[in-house]
């Protein structure tokens, strides 16, 4: 038996739904196909799939096998493509995460660009505000915002987002209390980010660092949320500048209290250890740093 054979028939099985779709894509027979699913269930002595005469399942072995093969199967046939083709040409599925904030206003434009340079790519991105398990779900890279806790990843700084301090024209036109200082939000409502520190907001000024405890009527763990609030006139958002690119071009949302700054969200890819030596991953990953500069970030 041909292991890796068996083991990319066993994964097409699966991403197809069944043996008939896949015997279809090789001009092959199902019984073909099925024969080589059950002698990589032999050699393994486990049960990959329950079969029955409507649907295949995964077994929880074969749930756990499949992540893995997946990622083995995609690794070798990249392999073979970059030592035929040269490293000049990428091609194959890349698989992505991203917040869906970032995934919207950003990575967007940067996944369309690098499609166009990349004809022989297709990209899968999944967008998300909870965390990511890489290796669980199946991806190459995610890129995230803040400190890189995960020892298990490798990671790449890329670049920075600026935290901003910005309202609509709504409303300021609202609410008349003066804004000359951080100390001047405390009258003020603000919309709070609790994937951050929620009461506190802190900044550098001309005198020196600046704390001020605020305090608003919405708060959330989305950025979504907060640029939508901000948009609406519900407050004062502290959030990072690629989430109002346009508007602030356009003039309808203000940046704030200029001379206080924040420190900067650091912006990187991560990827598992699997994943070093990916030709794709490395070219994404440029990508990324490259088109930081068109959505208000700075590349590393």
């Amino acid at each position: 038996m041909d292991r890796l054979h068996a083991m990319s028939q066993f994964v097409r099985v699966v991403e197809a739904g069944g043996f008939s779709a896949v015997a279809r894509e090789q001009r092959s027979t199902q019984g073909a196909v099925s024969k080589q699913v059950a002698a990589l269930e032999r050699h393994l002595g486990v049960r990959l799939l329950n079969r029955t005469t409507r649907a295949l399942s995964l077994t929880e072995e074969g749930r756990h096998y499949f992540d893995v093969a997946r990622r083995l199967v995609q690794e070798s046939e990249e392999l073979e493509r970059e030592l035929r083709d040269g490293k000049t040409r990428i091609s194959g599925r890349l698989r992505i995460g991203a917040s869906v904030a970032f995934g919207r206003l950003v990575l967007f434009d940067i996944a369309k660009q690098f499609m166009t340079a990349h004809p022989g790519i297709d990209l899968d991105i999944r967008l998300a505000d909870h965390f990511i398990d890489l290796v669980a779900d199946g991806l190459d890279l995610s890129v995230r915002a803040g400190e890189i806790q995960d020892g298990s990843l490798v990671a790449q700084r890329v670049g920075t987002a600026p935290r901003m301090l910005v309202a609509s024209r709504r409303y300021l036109e609202a609410r008349r209390e003066p804004l000359n200082h951080p100390d001047d939000l405390r009258a003020h409502d603000c919309i709070q980010y609790t994937g951050m520190s929620v009461d506190a907001w802190s900044f550098e000024g001309p005198a020196g660092p600046v704390a001020v405890k605020v305090a608003g009527r919405i708060r959330s763990n989305s950025s979504e949320m907060i640029r939508q609030a901000v948009l609406d006139g519900m407050g004062i958002g502290f959030a990072p500048g690629y989430l109002f690119v346009r508007e602030l071009a356009a003039g309808d949302i203000v940046p704030l209290l200029p001379a206080y700054r924040s420190q900067p969200i650091p912006l990187h890819v991560v990827y598992p250890p699997s994943r070093r030596n990916s030709a794709k991953v490395a070219a994404f990953t440029d990508a990324v740093r490259e088109g930081l500069a068109a959505c208000g970030c700075h590349a590393a």
